[in-house]
């Protein structure tokens, strides 16, 4: 999952200096998670900082 939110976000926006790259998926459980990964965009080559997925789509969903 990771490898397709990084080659095809749906969002990419700026937090903490870092670029979190976003994406909706439906997971086996029939649920509809966000996966938000923490990008360090700064470094050569670019470092995953984090991953995680969560339930809660609308507290970090930007319209748009």
């Amino acid at each position: 999952m990771l490898e397709v939110v990084l080659a095809a976000p749906e969002q990419i926006l700026e937090e903490d200096d870092l670029s979190v790259f976003q994406a909706r998926y439906a997971a086996t459980n029939g649920k509809t998670y966000l996966l938000r990964a923490y990008v360090n965009s700064s470094v050569e080559p670019a470092r995953v900082v984090t991953v995680y997925r969560t339930s809660k789509i609308e507290k970090y969903w930007r319209p748009g």
